[in-house]
């Protein structure tokens, strides 16, 4: 019998920092049940619990892909464990080299994949309130530009890079992130999926959402050039939030949009039930406009600027 490779591949905004951070808390009782989870110290990004080399060298190919291959069976096979568990949001890309750099391993391992999803709609809007923030991506393209790009697109066209790893081959556990965290069983879901003992901590609420009016302004930022420290922004948008200064604003899109990309996407939704079980709900935020939020609230934005100045550390202008 071939050991496990368990692969949890995200996707992104889906609780995968609260499952990673668990992991690498129960990494000695993982170990003591014969689950490795491989070291997570490799660059590009040491510093985060996930496997971030692995999705980088899946990336990049050639002798970085081979080198990475080499040395997590090194490791798996110095540790005596019967499973491998690698997690990392990224490789739910819709990008085929990722699942190819586990091809070579198909005699080695039976593979498994776990992933978690969200309704298309809702997806896109997280997506877009974390690329705008991130240094290396630093979104600079309104809503609806980023929600009708075709590589936005291609991460929500869930069968088809799902069929990918499918045809690895592999065996696919897939969820609906939303329905699974409303009952409030969001590890105890992962944990049984993957079968390792019981991770205990739920970490789903370490990271608040942050008013998109801060979304809106980071993509204008972007655009202008302009550099700006991002976590004196969020401290001063947390404070706004906890304040409650201005009405929430959690959606972008709009009811237009929303209502029309919904009726796109319908037909691959019935395939993904089919296929894989998983059903979205048809629910519509409450008190959401008709058109989608695309400028700047100069309320918002001077009253962000006022907090930030009082943090001390103020946006700086290139």
């Amino acid at each position: 019998m071939k050991p496990r490779l368990v692969l949890h591949i995200g996707t992104h905004k889906t609780g995968s920092t609260a499952i990673q951070e668990a992991l690498h808390c129960e990494r000695a009782t993982l170990a003591r049940a014969g689950v490795l989870l491989p070291r997570t110290d490799r660059p590009p990004a040491p510093q985060l619990r996930k496997h971030c080399s692995v999705f980088a060298a899946a990336a990049g190919g050639g002798e970085a892909a081979a080198l990475e291959r080499q040395l997590l069976i090194r490791e798996f096979e110095g540790s005596g464990a019967g499973t491998m568990l690698l997690s990392e949001e990224g490789l739910s890309n819709p990008d085929p080299s990722l699942v190819e750099f586990f091809r070579p391993w198909r005699d080695r391992f039976d593979f498994e994949v776990i992933c978690y999803l969200r309704r298309p709609d809702r997806l896109i809007e997280s997506l877009y309130n974390q690329f705008v923030r991130e240094a290396r991506r630093q979104e600079v393209k309104p809503i609806l530009e980023f929600a009708r790009a075709p590589s936005t697109r291609a991460r929500v066209d869930y069968p088809t890079w799902l069929e990918r790893w499918e045809r690895l081959p592999a065996v696919l556990h897939v969820f609906n992130f939303d329905a699974v965290r409303a009952t409030g069983g969001f590890l105890k879901s992962f944990s049984e999926a993957a079968r390792i003992p019981a991770l205990q901590t739920d970490q789903d609420g370490r990271n608040p959402s942050i008013d998109m009016r801060l979304a809106v302004a980071l993509a204008h930022l972007n655009a202008q050039g302009q550099r700006y420290e991002w976590p004196v922004l969020r401290r001063a948008a947390l404070q706004l939030d906890r304040d409650a200064r201005f009405a929430p604003l959690r959606h972008l899109l709009g009811r237009d949009e929303r209502n029309r990309m919904l009726d796109e996407f319908a037909p691959m939704m019935t395939v993904l039930t089919q296929r894989f079980g998983v059903t979205f709900d048809n629910e519509q935020p409450t008190s959401e406009g008709a058109g989608a939020v695309e400028s700047l609230d100069p309320a918002y934005l001077l009253e962000l600027t006022a907090r930030v100045s009082l943090l001390g550390r103020p946006a700086q202008c290139s």
